[in-house]
């Protein structure tokens, strides 16, 4: 990852800033190992919200899956219903008729008001 390419600039700077602070006077050597102190921990900071976000993305990604998942069995539950509703024979030809019109109507409305969202 480009974060892992940046690591190794840090630990390069900080080779570095090694190497000077042997050769600066005690003031210089104390500034030096302040900035360079500041610099690891910003870049630890920065890389850590980076992780915290990757987890946060992935967690995302995982609910929208299952989200999806839902949504594919939804439609294809409502297109079942659809298509048994379709088939209902509306015109009143009998009184029996009328009684499974009514059973294959409370059937679907039954099965309607138990999916679970």
């Amino acid at each position: 990852m480009y974060y892992q390419n940046q690591q190794s600039e840090l630990d390069l700077l900080a080779e570095r800033a090694t190497d000077i602070t042997r050769q600066a006077n005690p003031a210089s050597r104390q500034e030096i190992e302040r900035q360079c102190g500041e610099v690891t921990q910003e870049w630890a900071d920065l890389v850590s919200g980076l992780e915290q976000r990757r987890e946060t993305l992935t967690k995302l990604a995982q609910h929208w899956e299952e989200f999806e998942s839902k949504w594919q069995s939804f439609e294809s539950l409502m297109s079942g219903y659809e298509e048994k509703a379709r088939h209902i024979d509306m015109t009143v030809r009998s009184k029996k008729q009328v009684a499974e019109v009514k059973q294959t109507l409370q059937v679907l409305y039954t099965l309607t008001q138990n999916m679970a969202f």
